[in-house]
């Protein structure tokens, strides 16, 4: 993954990252709803079930460190604007502490927010949430993220 997002940028990886989600997601709600009968015929619901969720959390590779990479770029550019603006450490601890912080926050809040969420609708209901919000999110990444790949180190002209 690292090999791609240098060669390729944050964007691509990312941008595939939310749209393959997002039928996986949809998906993983039909599994076992009587609305969709034919997901629910003998064992298919629990073997789309577990297929969903295996390819879900295969798919997370594609969305990991990119807050990393989107905060040191801004840190990066925030001390080429305003030298010493962040003192001797150059900010990079807080930033990446501030993706941590965020990511398990999220990790946190998900579950409990979701419980909330299914409790007061029908299974499917958050999953079509799901779905939107990763189609959404991908699309923003698609037009928002910065795609620059570092440059390769050429010959010296010394």
């Amino acid at each position: 993954m690292g090999w791609l997002k240098n060669r390729e940028g944050s964007r691509t990886p990312i941008t595939l990252g939310f749209l393959s989600l997002a039928p996986v997601l949809w998906l993983l709600g039909a599994a076992g709803d009587g609305r969709f009968p034919w997901a629910t015929i003998g064992n298919r619901g629990k073997i789309i079930f577990s297929i969903c969720t295996a390819t879900i959390g295969s798919l997370i590779f594609l969305l990991k460190g990119v807050g990393t990479m989107e905060a040191n770029k801004t840190i990066d550019s925030l001390e080429t604007r305003y030298p010493g603006v962040f003192g001797k450490g150059r900010g990079f601890s807080p930033a990446i502490a501030l993706t941590g912080m965020s990511w398990m926050t999220g990790l946190l809040v998900g579950p409990i927010l979701a419980g909330v969420v299914v409790e007061q609708f029908e299974f499917p209901k958050p999953q079509l949430i799901l779905t939107l919000t990763s189609i959404l999110t991908g699309l923003v990444a698609a037009f928002n993220l910065n795609s620059t790949v570092r440059e390769k180190p050429g010959p010296s002209n010394d």
